[in-house]
């Protein structure tokens, strides 16, 4: 089922007098797209599509709570996984510009952790742009998002409270590679960015990102929410599963499957408003100071080229370019029962917020988004 808020009329009477026949034909072959989706069960959370600072497609779709048919609205706080990890790179370059840090700062120079695996080489920089080398706690780039539902099962979920609870996991395994050769998602490294931010701080990485980045900018409906909390207007996340003999599909939520309490990799809440409030804030200087912001929104190493796009990591953000011109800014989230995804496209000034409470449903729909409508706005 749909849940449609639209100032309906009013959006379709202003995008018909300010767009053209066609580009309007294309929104509502994105509706008719959502529409399916819903109907097979394939889609639940909300997309939002802004250009030039505008609203243009603002929906919600299908159930914040399954079990009691309460639906998802606009204003849902979703889980965005490993989104997170731009407010733990914010926050870094914000200590950064305090000169209580730099980039080449070693991380064992800061962190007690010199008994472990970890190469007293690596620095802030090569953390934060997944060049450290380091062993991580699953293997996201093999197995997938959906790989750390099987690391709870020798380590309970509910146990890991504070991030150096998750140090045991990763710092006493060979590091993949030397520290800055080559690129390896590693939420690890996120993990120690956190806790430095604590040791430099003297506050917890929670309090640290609520006080110097949530609230500093209004985001009200952002927090980190353990999952075993009730919590009002908050979607719980949800996993297909499949019976295999009448090909049936049930719904599990999410409770066993990600770390309870959230992370410094992964695990705030926000809202559709709240995450583009945050982008803008960051593309306008409002959290870095104008020379931090141009180095936080630009590319750093490549992860990967194909015929189509290069595709590189930043801090906390990944980029795709074409001809060496930066085609889209994406910040990305992928849990199980979680699915996040905002894209800034430059050239066209388009936002598209997608906030998913089901597995993996915001990449098929974010590509389609990019190649049948990105384009022709």
């Amino acid at each position: 089922m749909i849940n449609i808020t639209f100032n309906s009329i009013n959006w379709v009477f202003t995008f018909l007098v300010t767009k053209s026949k066609g580009e309007f034909l294309i929104m509502e072959q994105l509706s008719n797209l959502m529409e399916k989706l819903i109907n097979n069960d394939k889609f639940s959370g909300v997309l939002v599509i802004n250009k030039d600072n505008k609203e243009i497609f603002s929906e919600s779709y299908g159930y914040a709570h399954r079990g009691w048919k309460i639906k998802n609205t606009i204003n849902t706080k979703f889980a965005v996984a490993s989104i997170t990890k731009i407010f733990t790179a914010v926050s870094l370059l914000q200590l950064i510009e305090k000169g209580l840090l730099d980039f080449n700062t070693k991380v064992t120079d800061i962190l007690d952790i010199n008994d472990s695996k970890i190469s007293s080489n690596i620095n802030i920089e090569q953390l934060l742009t997944h060049t450290s080398g380091i062993a991580d706690y699953f293997n996201e780039d093999e197995d997938g998002a959906e790989a750390i539902e099987e690391i709870w099962k020798d380590t309970p979920n509910y146990s890991i409270k504070d991030l150096k609870d998750l140090l045991p996991m990763f710092i006493y395994t060979d590091s993949l590679s030397n520290p800055g050769e080559k690129f390896s998602y590693c939420n690890g490294g996120y993990i120690l960015l956190g806790l430095i931010i604590e040791k430099i701080s003297g506050i917890s990485y929670f309090e640290y990102i609520t006080n110097n980045i949530f609230k500093k900018i209004g985001m009200y409906d952002s927090a980190f929410i353990p999952l075993n909390h009730s919590e009002e207007n908050v979607a719980e996340g949800y996993i297909r599963v499949e019976n295999e003999i009448d090909g049936t599909t049930t719904w599990k939520t999410n409770v066993y499957s990600i770390a309870a309490y959230g992370a410094s990799d992964g695990g705030a809440f926000t809202t559709a408003n709240d995450l583009t409030l945050f982008f803008r804030a960051l593309k306008n200087s409002e959290l870095l100071s104008d020379e931090m912001t141009k180095l936080i929104l630009e590319p750093k190493v490549i992860e990967d080229e194909d015929e189509d796009y290069t595709w590189h990591y930043g801090y906390g953000m990944w980029f795709i370019s074409k001809d060496d011109k930066v085609v889209r800014i994406a910040l990305t989230g992928e849990d199980p029962g979680v699915s996040a995804r905002l894209f800034y496209y430059p050239e066209q000034d388009v936002e598209v917020i997608i906030l998913g409470n089901q597995s993996d449903v915001a990449s098929s729909l974010g590509w389609y988004i990019h190649d049948n409508i990105i384009v022709n706005l």
